[in-house]
C-alpha cells in the first residue's frame, strides 16, 4: 500500500511538472523526449527554465550529467536541448515561481525514484523468503511486478 502511495505521489508530481513546463517552456517533450528520465531530472533540478537552460550551454548540460554520473546516449541531446531552449516561445515573465517549481517538482520525482527503489528492493527480498516462491514466480504474468509509466489518453502520466 504504501508503494502505491509513493508511486501515485510520483505521477501526480510529473502531471505538474508536464503543466509547470507547458506554461514556461512548451518545446520541452521535443527537447527533452522523456520527461521524467534521469536526464532531463537532473537537468530541470539546475535550471528549469529556457533562458537558463540556453545561458548553461550545451557544455554545461554535460556537465551536470557528468556531476549526476549519469552516462549514456544521452549526451548527444545536449546540443537539441539548448537549441529549443533559444528557440522556446514559453512565458517569459513571472518566472521566479515557476523555477522554483519545476526545480522543486524534479527534487520530489528523483527523491520518490530513490524509495520506490528501496522499497520494491525489500518487497522483493521478503517475498523470495516465502517457499517455493521461485516456481510461482517463475510462472508467466505472475513474476515480480514490472512498473512503469506512459501517457494516457489525457496526456498525463499513469502507471502501467
Amino acid at each position: 500500500m504504501f508503494r502505491d502511495q509513493l508511486t501515485e505521489d510520483r505521477i501526480r508530481n510529473i502531471n505538474r511538472l508536464h503543466r509547470e513546463l507547458k506554461i514556461y517552456f512548451p518545446e520541452y517533450m521535443d527537447a527533452f523526449g522523456k520527461i521524467d528520465g534521469a536526464f532531463t531530472l537532473e537537468v530541470l533540478k539546475v535550471s528549469a527554465i529556457p533562458s537558463d537552460i540556453a545561458a548553461l550551454g550545451e557544455e554545461g548540460i554535460k556537465n551536470i550529467w557528468h556531476d549526476a554520473k549519469l552516462r549514456g546516449r544521452g549526451y548527444i541531446r545536449a546540443g537539441e536541448i539548448v537549441s529549443y531552449a533559444k528557440k522556446s516561445v514559453g512565458l517569459k515573465d513571472g518566472t521566479d515561481a515557476g523555477r522554483e517549481a519545476v526545480k522543486w517538482y524534479a527534487e520530489q520525482i528523483l527523491k520518490l525514484n530513490e524509495q520506490l527503489a528501496v522499497i520494491e528492493s525489500a518487497l522483493h527480498k521478503k517475498c523470495r523468503e516465502i517457499p517455493y516462491t521461485e516456481n510461482i514466480l517463475a510462472i508467466n504474468g505472475v513474476g515480480e511486478k514490472k512498473t512503469g509509466w506512459n501517457t494516457g489518453r489525457n496526456g498525463r502520466y499513469q502507471q502501467v
